[in-house]
């Protein structure tokens, strides 16, 4: 995964993650090092984490 930071306000992150099926997604919630970290920065948060759901387009699955 990878972490931004907002350039205009440096108290807002994007982090996103890449699978190549969804089922990779749903394992990874499943994970003890996941459900730690979502239950630890739980109370860091301003506002509700939200996921938006993206399809990769580049690069595509054939590249490794």
């Amino acid at each position: 995964f990878d972490v931004l930071q907002a350039e205009d306000d440096f108290t807002r992150f994007f982090l996103y993650e890449c699978y190549k099926m969804p089922s990779d997604f749903t394992a990874h919630q499943q994970t003890e090092h996941y459900l730690t970290w979502r239950e630890t920065v739980q109370d860091w948060m301003a506002e509700k984490r939200i996921g938006v759901k993206h399809n990769s387009i580049f690069p595509d699955d054939q590249s490794e």
